[in-house]
């Protein structure tokens, strides 16, 4: 079913709506997160009962999930140039929450593998849809901010798994769990029934949202080819490669933490998984929140000022800022110390999330706006979910040999990568504000926000 309709909808140009939309979208981020990083919170259960490797879990984290997210991603963007963008996305919610759940039925390494990567392909629907939905509901200078909002799910999304890794962690640590019609199963089994199922009701909501008409499109509303997409990234691919790299890299340091920190806690220091979930929870969730919001804000404002690289600058800052603290943090001898240096190298490590994707949409004609972010998602996303947590694994599995130098390991991998991203975000400065020229990104629409 296409969707290249010019006329106006009910709703469009309000901007109460438009906020609510993004609002809603914001909590499927969230549940995706949730639903993403759960396994997380569950790596010494599920190490127990399927005696794997620290870096046969990475593969759990990172390339099951990868994979599939990027194989599905390419169509997936086509599509959404083409289609009903809140259908895709309710599609993509239900079939993520079921495959989360399918884990719950894993009695092997390989099973929980698969179900794994097809929580890869159901959330690969999400961003690309979402974020060209939010991109014809507001004007260019608004859009870092209304997409630093959704992104904001990310972190919403990221401390709820802790915190729900930690609510669960009795029933997760049990050898068996009584689950009505199911029968027995490991506690880590019923979690992931637990946390999946509901996602399933958040899709219904999602096919309530008004599908936007599209705006900003160069040619008569066809969506554009291959050849087209690739004719456009090779006019810019100065910034695509130092995008890539910069935000892959910065991806890095966030899936680092996300995958190791509970495990670093617990073995480190000697941390409840109940305490740890908590105490993450909470600084995860506030610290991204203010980091994300806070880049955002900035970045819509430097770009009423006419500071055309705005959200890649702000982003570079953020990410310089946190270098330091990311190397101290894994390495100090009490949990308040190394938590009091976490919380503020998450908030400005976290600066970016929104950033890279605004970016995207700045200086890309809606036709293609789809298998833009597809692609950048896809090679970002796989870049930082499968780096982060294998390095870190390599690390303490091969390079110290010791599960107790996980914090060695993080310090060491979160340091690289944060100079990394830092160093390619710089070099991506002036190709961005040459994009951001030619696709004449301070224009706006009458009826956009």
């Amino acid at each position: 079913m296409t969707d290249c309709s010019t006329e106006p909808r009910p709703g469009e140009g309000r901007p109460a709506y438009a906020w609510y939309v993004v609002v809603v979208l914001m909590v499927a981020a969230a549940l995706s997160l949730v639903d993403r990083l759960l396994i997380a919170q569950l790596v010494e259960p599920i190490k127990r009962d399927l005696q794997i490797s620290d870096f046969q879990v990475s593969l759990l984290q990172g390339l099951a999930f990868s994979l599939t997210f990027a194989i599905a991603g390419i169509p997936i963007g086509r599509l959404v140039d083409r289609s009903v963008r809140r259908t895709i996305i309710a599609a993509g919610i239900t079939f993520w929450s079921l495959m989360t759940a399918a884990g719950g039925f894993a009695t092997s390494y390989l099973q929980l593998f698969l179900a794994r990567a097809g929580v890869g392909i159901g959330e690969a629907a999400l961003g690309p849809a979402a974020y060209s939905i939010i991109s014809d509901y507001f004007s260019k200078s608004r859009l870092p901010l209304a997409i630093s909002i959704f992104v904001l799910g990310t972190a919403v999304g990221s401390g709820l798994s802790f915190v729900v890794g930690g609510l669960i962690s009795h029933i997760a640590s049990q050898p068996e769990v009584a689950v009505p019609a199911i029968g027995t199963m490991r506690g880590w089994q019923a979690a992931f029934m637990l946390v999946g199922l509901p996602g399933v009701l958040l899709a219904a909501l999602i096919m309530t949202l008004r599908e936007p008409r599209r705006r900003g499109v160069l040619t008569s509303g066809r969506p554009a080819t291959v050849a087209e997409v690739a004719g456009f990234l090779r006019e810019r691919s100065r910034l695509a490669w130092c995008f890539v790299i910069g935000i892959g890299a910065a991806f890095t340091v966030t899936y680092a933490l996300l995958g190791w920190l509970t495990s670093y806690f617990i073995r480190v220091h000697g941390a409840s998984p109940r305490d740890v979930g908590a105490l993450l929870g909470a600084v995860i969730l506030t610290m991204s929140t203010v980091g994300i919001v806070a880049g955002g804000m900035i970045s819509s404002r430097l770009l009423r000022l006419g500071i055309k690289d705005a959200t890649l600058r702000t982003s570079l800052i953020g990410m310089a800022l946190a270098v330091p603290l990311l190397i101290a943090a894994p390495l100090m001898n009490s949990v308040m110390l190394s938590v009091a240096l976490f919380a503020p190298a998450i908030l400005l490590s976290s600066i970016f999330i929104s950033l890279g994707t605004s970016t995207i949409q700045l200086v890309t004609p809606n036709e293609m706006r789809g298998q833009v972010s597809a692609l950048g998602l896809m090679l970002t996303t796989v870049l930082g979910s499968v780096l982060g947590p294998s390095l870190v694994a390599l690390c303490s599995d091969h390079l110290f040999a010791d599960e107790k130098s996980i914090g060695l390991s993080l310090s060491l991998v979160c340091g690289a990568m944060g100079l990394c991203a830092t160093i390619a975000l710089a070099l991506a400065l002036r190709p961005l504000r040459e994009a951001v020229t030619a696709a004449n990104a301070w224009s706006s629409s009458d009826d956009t926000v």
